[in-house]
């Protein structure tokens, strides 16, 4: 279905699944994410870092797509990304439900 970068490849969102971030962060800082600090007088400190934002697409990157029976018949199998809502959004996105934490099976065909 898709194009899978190497094990080692820091184009990951926050729990693992590839997310092609095209961010150019290398080194010890490749898997921290962007982020605003504040320091003591309140202004904000912004820090570059990876994007570490899910993205649904590229998660099913691998996924088993479908099964060809030897009776002839097939599956199908499609996904969807699991959502949470937990008060506190690590994608700093402004949506209610993030989509986030792997892919959950949807549907048969």
């Amino acid at each position: 279905m898709g194009y899978l970068p190497p094990k080692d490849s820091p184009q990951i969102d926050f729990w693992g699944f590839y997310n092609n971030s095209s961010n150019p962060v290398t080194g010890y800082g490749a898997l921290i994410p962007s982020m605003l600090l504040y320091n003591t007088n309140g202004h904000q400190l912004p820090m570059p870092g990876r994007d570490r934002t899910p993205n649904a697409e590229c998660m099913q990157h691998g996924m088993l797509q479908s099964i060809k029976y030897p009776t002839g018949g097939t599956s199908q199998f499609t996904y969807e990304p699991h959502e949470f809502n937990n008060g506190f959004n690590l994608c700093y996105k402004d949506t209610t439900l993030t989509e986030t934490v792997g892919l959950r099976y949807d549907e048969t065909v």
